[in-house]
């Protein structure tokens, strides 16, 4: 039985010059411990579709307009916000694009770090921060009980990607969704970055969903493909 699953979902957005039909009418699974990559052209509806499995998307303009999504057997488009909250972070966990703005420049990363493991109860406030230590050291970054004190501006983006990796894992979620992780990084520190998130879903046994418009980085990290065009699943 597929950990995730999707069923004819619609995704419109309202505005002044008509709908937008950003997600029409896709299905797919997720299977436990694979890696499952979206591609497509800017504008085809992949992150508007890892949005809404998120709550992410502003409504209005934006309205789920039909369709279901489960996750391990729990409706995740019309649960209550208490039980959205029990999963979203902890059981499926989202890296976003760019680090610099997914992270909030006045706090220090071990603030930012512990926080989930905080707001679900899952540890009290020392040791989530061994946690923190420990996971800032599986992701690779050096020193990392001096660097866990650090302000996102002290790290390379690279780097400030690594602490968001570690962020999303650090719950122990089953699902972790990559919305386009390497786009904002150079080639070579998105080799070591993709590098990174094979191992660690080796190693975890963590479902993935990568998104990305790179067919080459899709080839060398997926299991299967979704190939999205203009709000549909094409292939």
């Amino acid at each position: 039985m597929p950990l995730l699953e999707i069923d004819n979902l619609k995704t419109y957005f309202h505005t002044r010059n008509g709908v937008v039909k950003a997600v029409d009418d896709i299905s797919f699974t997720v299977e436990k411990g694979e890696i499952l990559g979206i591609v497509g052209e800017s504008g085809s509806g992949k992150s508007v579709t890892v949005h809404t499995l998120m709550g992410l998307v502003p409504q209005p303009p934006g309205r789920i307009e039909g369709g279901t999504a489960s996750f391990d057997q729990s409706d995740l488009l019309n649960a209550s916000p208490e039980a959205q909250r029990a999963l979203r972070g902890k059981r499926i966990a989202m890296i976003f694009q760019d680090p610099m703005t997914s992270l909030n420049p006045y706090l220090r990363i071990s603030e930012q770090l512990i926080e989930p493991l905080l707001i679900h109860g899952m540890a009290e406030r020392e040791e989530a921060l061994k946690k923190a230590i420990a996971m800032l050291e599986k992701v690779g970054i050096r020193d990392a009980a001096e660097r866990v004190h650090s302000y996102p501006h002290e790290f390379s983006g690279g780097m400030r990607q690594r602490v968001m990796i570690a962020m999303a894992l650090i719950t122990d979620p089953e699902v972790l969704i990559a919305d386009e992780p390497t786009t904002a990084l150079d080639v070579t520190v998105q080799a070591q970055i993709l590098r990174l998130l094979k191992e660690l879903q080796a190693d975890l046994g963590v479902s993935v969903i990568f998104i990305t418009h790179d067919l080459g980085v899709i080839a060398e990290l997926a299991d299967r493909v979704v190939v999205m065009s203009h709000g549909h699943i094409v292939e």
